[in-house]
């Protein structure tokens, strides 16, 4: 039911992309991209490989926090095999279904994956909440600095919330005193432990020392990926500051991790060409050019890096 409801959300993604992409121009769009910057393409080419290799290297500091030992090998296979699900389901959904690993290190993983979106959300708000402050600094005037360091303390109470063990036990209770035919003891009971090992496994993730060090990685991976928006935009001819790249990266992070369909494709792309055009990054059909080759580039070197590893998992054996 599930794959079903995947696969109907994609094509419904793909149609209302597609008919985005012939309001605008089809015509004009794909005269940009036969014009398309091989140099750009390759420079955004090393700047995603640089992101990821950051991250996986994240991913070994979180697993060595948890006691949980991989090969660099297994953990960058997972890394893109989640990357992947996460594209092609709703809401990045499929980043937490870790499936190929053995049974008992599941928790674990789930429990990693939990903290590691926690991370990549709150960077890629604080990039945007900065980004646009950047952009309207003439509506503060002397005061922009002050809103920013504002929006910076509310994420940081945010995360202070986020690890309070109070709100974790008031679930636990919630669920342990739960009476009802439907829910046997020995259900609630598995689930139980089930929350206790998460919840240990997050807990020793975002301990402060080491929130600090995974934070400041992931905003060196993300500055990484601005970087490598901006370099889309050249590619298809639009030539934006890196402010303008951070407002557009993180918009399309956050249209990710809030749209019903895949990766935001057709719904968040409309809104996307719209703020695009009246902030004035480019017309309707280079900003749709940027969207196809965003989009495609990014799976096709996602899936890349899949088959690679694979390939070398299987050389080793």
């Amino acid at each position: 039911m599930k794959t079903r409801n995947n696969i109907i959300l994609t094509f419904l993604g793909i149609g209302i992309f597609a008919y985005v992409i012939y309001t605008v121009g089809i015509n004009e769009v794909l005269d940009i991209l036969s014009k398309v910057s091989i140099k750009d393409l390759f420079i955004v080419f090393l700047f995603f490989s640089l992101s990821q290799l950051i991250r996986i290297g994240k991913w070994q500091i979180m697993c060595g926090a948890v006691s949980l030992k991989v090969k660099k090998l297994e953990l960058s296979k997972f890394y893109f095999y989640t990357r992947l699900m996460g594209i092609v389901t709703p809401f990045r959904s499929g980043e937490v279904v870790p499936s190929f690993f053995e049974r008992e290190n599941k928790n674990k993983f789930f429990s990693l994956t939990i903290a590691d979106r926690f991370y990549e959300s709150l960077t890629t708000l604080i990039v945007i909440m900065m980004a646009l402050a950047f952009l309207f600094s003439d509506l503060f005037g002397r005061d922009a600095w002050l809103v920013i360091g504002l929006m910076i303390l509310v994420l940081v109470v945010f995360y202070l919330i986020f690890t309070v063990e109070n709100f974790y036990l008031f679930f636990k209770s919630v669920i342990s005193f739960s009476r009802g035919k439907n829910k046997p003891m020995r259900l609630r009971k598995k689930f139980i432990v089930f929350l206790d090992d998460v919840y240990l496994s997050i807990k020793k993730v975002l301990g402060v020392r080491l929130s600090i060090i995974l934070f400041l990685i992931t905003i060196v991976a993300t500055i990484i990926d601005v970087m490598m928006f901006k370099y889309i935009f050249l590619a298809v001819g639009i030539n934006i500051g890196l402010i303008e790249s951070a407002v557009a990266f993180s918009f399309l992070m956050l249209i990710n991790f809030v749209s019903p369909t895949p990766s935001g494709i057709g719904i968040g792309d409309a809104g996307y060409i719209a703020l695009g055009t009246r902030m004035g990054v480019g017309t309707q059909a280079q900003i749709g050019s940027f969207l196809v080759v965003a989009r495609v580039y990014i799976v096709l070197l996602s899936l890349l890096y899949v088959l690679l590893f694979n390939v070398i998992g299987r050389l080793k054996k």
